[in-house]
């Protein structure tokens, strides 16, 4: 095709409009239905008719399909009434209803059972459906994998959604997460199917109402006739799982009071609704020709119109529709009496069938005709499947034209009388006819017309016979291939293919035989049978025992040759290129010792295969070097056979049996579709019963872990608020009862320490912050041995054991308990000696000779029954009084009778209106602006109340300020200054009013929950509320008046709502009504808080019974195998909930991944057992594809007391040694000799971010350059395709680029980059440069999981360069230095980077043994460039970025929920475009650089300065504590941070920093970049500043909130 680039709008114009002929042609082609799937009712009490000859056989006997509504979809007593109109009910129950639409076989689409029950069941329909349609057109599903297919589906109604959404009202909201919305959006119906299979052409799901699908058949016919595609899936599904529809139809007059489609008869009165699942499989007729597809039909012409403005909304317009019909008939060059049936769309309405009729009947009813024409519809038969509606009738018409008969019209008793039938020739068949006599093709037009206006036609012509290409020339006897994912599914594909076999000529034997090997997918159980023609195959598979025959073929098991020393080099090589031409490709070669002579020129040197020697007299010898290597199957080195493929077949290789398939073109059979092995995946309405639930402190004794409320009341609408009051309450610890950990550590407090002064002063922080730090960054776990008893307590020991309660939670899991040992510590060993050691977060006592454990419980509480009046003639003061909590409790004074009101703030008056407001209710209020710590302002203030005012009767102390952070980042004058607001001002309120006793009625202290729990980030607010607890409870003691409540969070009020998320938000109005009944209380402390009504995860008690059980074990052996069967069948109890598996396929050793299991639900695990069990699964539990077993013996291991990464250890200066042969290749390759610039290079990792701004970079930089780039596709086009893509998708392609582009169909972690022989060997003559980009990307994966790619796939790369030492430009990462040896200290470009040791992340280890590699590969003579980019960000210019890189992640997740995490973490980050200039301007130079390439950013820059430049730029978020933060994502499934997870909480080594931590300022390495930068200028490359860049970045995040 001639490039038209360079023409202008109008001459294109021009041409086009010259084009229209040719346009008008491609507009007629005819397009090949080459398979069918389907699934539509078979009748009450009937099985579906689920494949087309089923649905043919329903359709020849004239069956009604429609049956009573069935329990499955609504209870029909509760919305049926006989009289039209009732409200809320309809007067139709009947339906044509499919059976089991609950069940689906996840496993056979990779799904979990979790995901399903979530899923749409019309998704999952549509699933199985395009399966068998793609298997009745003789195509392998997963052989589809990059081709340019499209699926187009209609659906309009979403019925499962309504049931989940009011089942989650109902029985909570857990059903409401990422499953639910990607199972409920029509999108996602084509897209799953798209995504499942790898299709790359369009996915697009249509809604048109009843016409969606007849719509999506014409989208895809456009798609292949414009060449978008080369294929198409088309189709509609349609399921009634909820009344509501029903109810408004009915309400509407559109439903049928008799249960039947009536459709032109004149008592017609509306539809019946049904359901069903069509889809049929395009492509255009000449290619299915050429491939010898089965065709069903050809479709000759279709489209689409709009009604416009007809009589009213929903109401026809004929008009529209005859102009629809004679367009598609001038589309297919066809006239009206061409057709000898129509399907028309016959909804039986007495509106809609008239209008149709006379739409029609014109066209093709003309009276003239030499046969009348045939009409029906298919509603008479299943109802009105509405957005199935149009495919049913399409695949009913393509039946039809194949099989040459016309199905029965049911229900006509007197045709319409509305229509003037005499006019018409037209008949409509009562019983079933055969076809007209004609000498053209059978023809039927389809009709279906959307409620919304949108209509459809169609027109099916009977296949060409010389289509039908001729049989194969027969091989007896020959091979049938079976298998399926299940032996009881194989089994019943076995009497599927018996009863089939029985009805085929011997003559389609051969290509029976072929389709069933090259056309399916193979399945985990195998068979396969040997016969001369289908009869005898019939009868062998009936007498087949397929117990004994059928074979588990286990998965990718690794394959060697054995060599013939009699064969010759020729038939040698003839044999492995023929197993090549089959996909076989094995990795090893077991030879005899010292022959043959011409081994090295059979394998290659260095050799393509593991080479194995045995000595020939010994004849074991040959297996026993197999075993050794880990090979379990072996191939004798010959030509391929058939029956060796079988066997390799049967034993789990995968083969292509494209080369042993018929010489000459063959004819595809259509055969029995593989069966599906369902289990129920169903989301069962619940309907919640009022039910209170009380709890005895007996019942709370008896629990571990945190005990429930008291009381709970479950149901939509409690009767009253729940009781906010809350008691510590110790219960009796079981002797044993131990948490997990390390050998003990104890950091003893002493009473010296406790008894101080509580200033919290300056001095004090000074003491203990260094403290604190020192211990969070030393070998956890630690336990706290406070040497006091916590009833005498004062407020010295209060506060300090409130700052290790947060100390604690800032240690996270693996911090240790809190023990009160008393006086002198006297009991700690008694406490040991009874119970051992708390776990992490525990606080102990020793009463009564046993040891005790306090939590904290919702209680009725026992303060005063009613609240205290407060005197009209009394002054009330309120300190803090501006803030939030300051002025609800103002209100509150008020409306208890306070009338002289005295706030206090440190800013003055504020809030004016609420000010307002509290005078207009009567009260005086004076504003006094103070700082209640400065002890003369104070006094000052109190003596003008005694002076000037009514007496002072109470005090409300309700200061404080926040200044959160982390303690790492905390100092001693933050943390003083924080204290000061809330203790200092009490002490001196304190001081001051002892002299107004009796008077003063009250002293309440406005205290926090944190002081009881500990708040991560708050630990001086923590501290000074402690300290006030203490305080209060000394004025009691003293017999003054105080009172200390410890505040859970108000909902959007004071400082508690910005904390401890895991609570509930308490209503202001609620939480001060429980504040009333304690005032005039003796009580010293109250807690007042919502506890959470649910333990911090559903599935933590499971975890906590484990833990029992365990513990009930003997404890010889920490990984006895009881031990491990116990923590196995805890792990499948878990899956099983959180994924939905059936127990069944939770096997010891089977993989999880395989199964399923996602990100998402790795989270979910780890959530629940940490939750349970106080311990972290962390990364690596994850890794070296987990099973139930792996899982097990990891979390054994960390209940265990041992390191469970131990094990596991990983030597990588091991595994950074360069092979030996890689060495020879350089010592014996040839110096290359550079001229100018390259001719041709080899990318890797060209479909990636940066990958695509190298390869942009290079074509523009080096004009004659050819870029060979490697990619993972099927083929060279689909290679080419992607990076084309890839390119596209950042605006950096350009048509001079498609000619220099060259695809390589391989992949980096296979041997030889998965490249055959001839393309390695083209490549090592022709190359003269490789780039090596390439690498997988993992946060949370493991360096077993990437050394595949990113280790194997740089061994192969070397191995390439090194057969003529190819110049090789290597991309780094600055991951390299996150040795330990490097923190801190500053790296050179030429230093060499050789320690490994407390390098954590997997991916970062892959990175740093792949660049040894490179050095080492260096140092022997290979010419090398390597590079060390940081995190690579948006282009500096157009701000383009990969969604899944770090930070574009971080910004767009923290946008999200509002909310940052306060992270010690400096960053480093550069524009791609930097990245992409600086190596295109180094690279390929014919002298080494001498340096290594430090492209980091010469200001890095810290997270918060990046926050502040983005706030700058008004982002709305608020920093908080990292465990905070990470609490809220925790609930947030659709977050993009939330895979990622186990990445911010994983603690690393033995100082156990998270990795933000281990990238904090003064911790990591610090890498100079002054002599790149230097270079770089001189040849004109700048880094841009961050100022710059974030002034790019801000729009694109902000704009996208």
């Amino acid at each position: 095709m001639a490039m038209t680039g360079s023409l202008s709008s109008l001459q294109l114009a021009l041409l086009a409009h010259r084009a229209a002929e040719q346009r008008q042609l491609l507009q007629a082609e005819p397009i090949a239905v080459v398979g069918v799937g389907c699934r539509f009712p078979g009748g009450e009490g009937q099985p579906d008719a689920s494949d087309p000859d089923a649905f043919w056989d329903l359709l020849t006997r004239g069956v009604d399909a429609v049956g009573e509504v069935p329990a499955s979809r609504w209870r029909l007593e509760a919305f049926y009434d006989a009289k039209p109109g009732t409200p809320g009910k309809m007067h139709c129950r009947h339906g044509g209803f499919l059976r089991h639409v609950d069940q689906f076989d996840p496993a056979s689409f990779g799904l979990t059972p979790k995901e399903v029950a979530a899923m749409d069941p019309q998704h999952r329909l549509l699933l199985e459906v395009a399966t068998e349609a793609l298997e009745s057109a003789g195509f392998a599903p997963a052989r589809l994998k990059g081709s340019p297919v499209g699926v187009y589906l209609g659906l309009c109604t979403g019925d499962y959604a309504w049931r989940q959404l009011r089942g989650s009202r109902r029985g909570g909201d857990s059903s409401l997460d990422m499953y639910f919305t990607t199972g409920s959006s029509f999108a996602m119906a084509a897209g799953r199917i798209a995504y499942g299979l790898g299709l790359c052409g369009p996915a697009i799901a249509i809604d048109t109402a009843c016409s969606s699908s007849l719509v999506a058949v014409d989208l895809a016919v456009r798609s292949l006739r414009d060449r978008t595609t080369s294929m198409a899936l088309a189709g509609g599904v349609s399921l009634l799982l909820s009344e509501v529809n029903s109810i408004c139809f009915a309400k509407s007059g559109m439903m049928a009071s008799d249960g039947h489609c009536k459709t032109f008869d004149a008592a017609a009165d509306g539809y019946v609704r049904g359901e069903g699942c069509g889809v049929v499989v395009l492509k255009r007729l000449a290619d299915a020709v050429a491939s010898g597809d089965p065709i069903w039909a050809v479709l000759r012409g279709t489209g689409v119109n709009q009604d416009g403005a007809s009589a009213g909304l929903t109401v026809p317009n004929g008009e529209a529709q005859s102009a629809l019909m004679r367009s598609i008939l001038d589309q297919a060059q066809l006239h009206g009496d061409a057709i000898d049936v129509v399907e028309a769309h016959g909804t039986g309405t007495p509106l809609g069938d008239p209008i149709e009729l006379k739409a029609l009947a014109p066209i093709y009813g003309r009276p003239e005709r030499a046969n009348p024409l045939l009409l029906g519809s298919l509603k008479t038969n299943l109802g009105h499947l509405e957005g199935a509606a149009g495919i049913a009738g399409l695949i009913k018409a393509v039946l039809m034209v194949q099989r040459g008969r016309v199905p029965p019209h049911l229900h006509l008793q007197q045709p319409t009388p509305f229509v003037p039938w005499q006019e018409w020739s037209i008949s409509i068949p009562t019983e079933l006819k055969p076809w007209p006599q004609s000498q053209r093709p059978r023809r039927v037009a389809v009709s279906s017309f959307g409620f919304s206006g949108t209509n459809a036609h169609a027109i099916v012509e009977e296949a060409p016979a010389e289509a039908v290409l001729p049989w194969p020339r027969p091989s007896l006897p020959d091979w049938l291939l079976l298998s399926a994912r299940t032996l009881p599914a194989l089994r019943e594909l076995v009497g599927r293919m018996a009863a089939w076999l029985d009805q085929q000529p011997a003559e389609a034997w051969a290509a029976i035989c072929a389709t069933s090997r090259a056309a399916r997918t193979s399945g985990r159980w195998r068979v396969a049978l040997r016969a001369p023609t289908p009869a005898e195959a019939a009868t062998g598979l009936r007498r087949l025992d397929l117990d004994a025959l059928a074979v588990e073929a286990p998965a990718a098991p690794r394959l060697a040759w054995v060599l013939d020393p009699e064969l010759s080099l020729q038939q040698a090589r003839q044999a492995m290129e023929g197993w090549h031409a089959l996909a076989v490709v094995p990795t090893g070669l077991v030879h005899p010792l010292g022959g043959p002579s011409w081994l090295a020129h059979l394998v290659g040197e260095p050799p393509t295969v593991r080479l194995m020697a045995h000595d020939p007299a010994d004849p074991t010898a040959a297996d026993q070097a197999l075993a050794e290597h880990g090979y379990s199957l072996r191939l004798p080195l010959r030509l391929p056979s058939l029956e060796q493929a079988v066997e390799l077949w049967r034993a789990g290789v995968g083969l292509d049996w494209g080369g042993l398939a018929p010489p000459e073109p063959w004819p595809r059979q259509v055969l029995p579709t593989t069966p599906f092995d369902r289990m129920r995946c169903w989301f069962d309405e619940v309907s919640i019963n009022r039910e209170v639930l009380i709890n005895t402190e007996a019942d709370l004794d008896q629990g571990a872990g945190s005990p429930l409320p008291l009381v709970s009341v479950a149901g939509s609408e409690p009767s009253s608020p729940a009781p906010l009051d809350c008691a510590r309450r110790w219960r009796v610890v079981d002797a044993g009862q131990s948490g997990p950990g390390s050998p003990a550590r104890l950091e003893h407090v002493e009473e010296a320490e406790l008894k101080a002064g509580p200033a919290l002063d300056v001095a004090f922080w000074q003491q203990w912050l260094p403290r604190l730090q020192a211990q969070l960054q030393a070998p956890l776990p630690l336990h706290w041995v406070l040497h006091a008893d916590p009833d005498l307590a004062g407020a010295q020991t209060q506060a300090i054991a409130a700052m290790l309660r947060t100390w604690m939670r800032e240690a996270g899991p693996a911090a240790g308990g809190l023990i009160w040992a008393g006086g002198g510590g006297q009991h700690l060993q008694a406490i040991q000696a009874h119970c051992g050691l708390p776990s992490a977060g525990a606080e102990w006592r020793w009463r009564d000779g046993r040891v005790e454990a306090v939590d904290l419980v919702q209680s009725a509480g026992d303060g005063s029954a009613s609240p205290l009046l407060l005197h009209a003639q009394a002054t009330y003061l309120i300190t803090g009084g501006s803030g939030a909590l300051g002025m609800a409790t103002a209100r509150w004074l008020v409306g208890l009778g306070a009338r002289a009101l005295v706030l206090v703030s440190r800013r003055g008056a504020e809030r004016p209106e609420q000010l307002a407001a509290l005078e207009r209710m009567g009260c005086r209020v004076d504003v006094v602006r103070a700082d209640v710590a400065d002890a003369t302002a104070v006094r000052q203030l109190l003596a003008w109340i005694a002076a000037e005012r009514a007496p002072l009767r109470g005090i409300v102390h309700a200061a404080g300020v926040l200044d959160d952070g982390l303690l790492s980042l905390q100092t001693p004058e933050r943390c003083a200054a924080v204290a000061a607001a809330k203790l200092g001002g009490a002490l001196v309120l304190d001081a001051a009013s002892r002299d107004l006793a009796p008077e003063l009625e009250f002293f309440v202290a406005y205290s926090s929950i944190a002081a009881l729990l500990g708040s991560p980030g708050q630990v001086a607010y923590a501290a000074a509320n402690g300290a006030l607890d203490g305080l209060m409870a000394s004025r009691r003691r003293a017999g003054l008046p105080g009172l200390s409540i410890n505040w859970g969070p108000w909902a959007g009020e004071g400082m508690a709502a910005q904390s401890l998320q895991r609570l509930q938000p308490m209503p202001p109005e609620q939480a001060l009504a429980s504040l009333g009944r304690w005032l005039g209380s003796e009580a010293a402390q109250v807690v007042l808080a919502d506890l959470e009504q649910s333990p911090s995860h559903p599935l933590a008690p499971r975890c906590r019974a484990l833990l029992a059980e365990l513990a009930a074990l003997p404890a010889a052996d920490p990984l006895a195998p009881e031990r491990q069967v116990a923590v196995q069948r805890c792990l499948v109890d878990l899956l099983v909930e959180l994924g939905g598996f059936a127990p069944a396929d939770l096997a010891p050793q089977s993989r999880l991944d395989a199964l399923g299991m996602d990100s998402l639900m790795t989270v979910e695990l780890a959530s629940a057992v940490h939750a349970g069990m106080g311990v972290n699964l962390g990364l690596g539990a994850f890794s070296r594809e987990p099973t139930v077993a792996s899982l097990a013996e990891h979390l054994l291991a960390l209940l265990g007391h041992a390191d469970p990464s131990a094990a596991a250890a990983i030597d990588l200066g091991l595994e950074a040694q360069l092979p030996e042969a890689i060495e020879q290749a350089l010592a014996q390759a040839p110096q290359l000799e550079r001229v100018g610039p390259p001719r041709s290079i080899l990318l890797t990792g060209a479909t990636g971010f940066l990958g695509a701004f190298l390869l942009a970079d290079q074509l523009q930089r080096h004009p004659g350059l050819q870029v060979y780039c490697l990619v993972r596709a099927d083929g060279a086009g689909a290679a080419k395709a992607r990076v084309r893509a890839n390119l596209e998708h950042y605006d950096l392609w350009q048509e001079s680029f498609g000619a220099r582009v060259v695809g390589l169909a391989g992949d980096l972690s296979e041997p030889h980059l998965g490249l055959d022989q001839v393309t390695w060997q083209g490549l090592a003559e022709r190359l003269d440069g490789i780039l090596h980009n390439g690498a997988q990307l993992g946060y949370v994966a493991s360096y077993d999981q990437l050394k595949g790619a990113n280790v194997n796939g740089t061994c192969e790369v070397l191995r390439l360069a090194a057969t003529r030492r190819i110049p090789l430009q290597y991309i780094s990462s600055t991951a390299v230095y996150e040795a330990a040896r490097y923190r801190d200290v500053v790296i050179d470009e030429t230093d060499d980077v050789d320690a490994w040791e407390g390098i954590h992340l997997g991916y970062s280890q892959a990175k740093w043994v792949s660049e040894r590699l490179v050095l080492a590969a260096g140092a022997a003579g290979l010419p090398i460039a390597v590079y060390r980019p940081p995190l690579i960000s948006g282009h500096s210019q157009t701000g383009a970025w990969h969604e899944g890189d770090f930070l574009h992640r971080m910004m767009r997740g923290c946008l999200v929920m509002g909310l940052t995490p306060e992270l010690p973490m400096e960053l480093d980050f550069v524009p791609v475009d930097y990245v992409a200039a600086a190596v295109g301007a180094l690279a390929w130079r014919p002298e080494p650089l001498g340096f290594h390439v430090h492209l980091h950013h010469p200001e890095p820059m810290d997270w918060p300065q990046l926050l502040a430049h983005f706030s700058a730029h008004g982002a709305p978020w608020r920093v908080v504590p990292l465990e905070q933060w990470l609490a809220v994502l925790a609930e947030q499934p659709s977050n993009p941070l939330y895979p990622l997870q186990p990445f911010f909480a994983q603690r690393w080594g033995g100082d156990q920093l998270t990795y933000p931590e281990l990238n904090a300022p003064g911790v990591r390495a610090r890498p100079s970049c002054a002599h790149t930068q230097a270079v770089l200028q001189s040849l004109g490359v700048q880094c841009p500043n961050f100022a710059a860049l974030i002034d790019v970045y801000s729009p694109i995040f902000l704009g996208a909130r």
